[in-house]
């Protein structure tokens, strides 16, 4: 029993942290992370847009776990992303 329980936190874990760049992308991130990311993205792909500048930081396995979820959300949320373009 123990040995099923704990990869399956783990697994949930990882899934509750990842999609975080799409929601930051979109809202701006809390301010105890540095001033570059701290904005919302402009354009489409915010979420994949914040991994990528997240993939050239300190951030990098953030970015990696985070980096595949963000981008299937931000391609099912791209009709807002361009609706808010215009």
């Amino acid at each position: 029993m123990m040995k099923v329980v704990k990869p399956v936190s783990i697994i949930a874990f990882i899934l509750l942290l990842s999609g975080c760049g799409t929601i930051f992308g979109r809202t701006g991130i809390p301010s105890f992370y540095p001033n570059e990311f701290s904005s919302p993205q402009k354009g489409i792909y915010p979420g994949t847009q914040l991994d990528g500048k997240f993939l050239q930081s300190h951030f990098l396995l953030f970015a990696l776990i985070d980096l595949p979820i963000s981008l299937v959300t931000d391609t099912l949320l791209l009709p807002v992303d361009l609706y808010r373009m215009n």
